[in-house]
């Protein structure tokens, strides 16, 4: 947690007094994949961007699958989250970010199309570092998420999206 808080509050000092090339359309959506025992996680996230001075904020919804560790049990998420991007450099889509989220979370051994009898069902909030990369309307997200479920094992993730009205 700690690192997270040094993390952002050395880019927010650098971000201040920098002249910065910014995301030039306020929607965005990615898709992405993260790492979960043997097989790859799945995510998606459509969100908004208000742009400021030196600094963007933005808010976005996501959906994520994930298996549990060979288990044959999966675990869905959805929710929101928002933060702050914090633009760099002049000539290169650099935008360090950080940002907190809320979330509901099935699992079970089907969580799209299989028998919720057994579904364990939770609320879950999130911390999430990182940097959005873009050059024209190309973005490329990664993440470093810390989450209140114990059974997500995936923290580092990586996602690539377009930029677009």
């Amino acid at each position: 947690m700690a690192k997270i808080i040094t993390f952002s509050l050395l880019f927010l000092s650098l971000s201040s007094s920098a002249k910065s090339m910014k995301l030039s359309k306020e929607l965005f959506t990615l898709l992405g994949v993260s790492h979960s025992s043997d097989f790859l996680v799945v995510e998606t996230e459509l969100g908004f961007i208000n742009k400021k001075k030196s600094i963007d904020a933005y808010i976005s919804f996501f959906l994520h699958n994930s298996d549990l560790n060979n288990s044959h049990s999966d675990a869905a998420a959805l929710g929101a989250k928002g933060g702050v991007m914090f633009p760099l450099l002049k000539n290169y889509g650099f935008a360090p970010h950080i940002g907190a989220g809320w979330g509901r979370s099935n699992k079970d051994t089907d969580p799209w199309f299989g028998d919720r009898d057994d579904a364990e069902r939770k609320q879950f909030f999130l911390l999430e570092t990182g940097s959005f990369f873009y050059y024209k309307d190309i973005i490329a997200k990664v993440n470093y998420r810390l989450t209140t479920l114990n059974y997500i094992s995936s923290n580092l993730s990586f996602l690539v999206g377009i930029n677009f009205d």
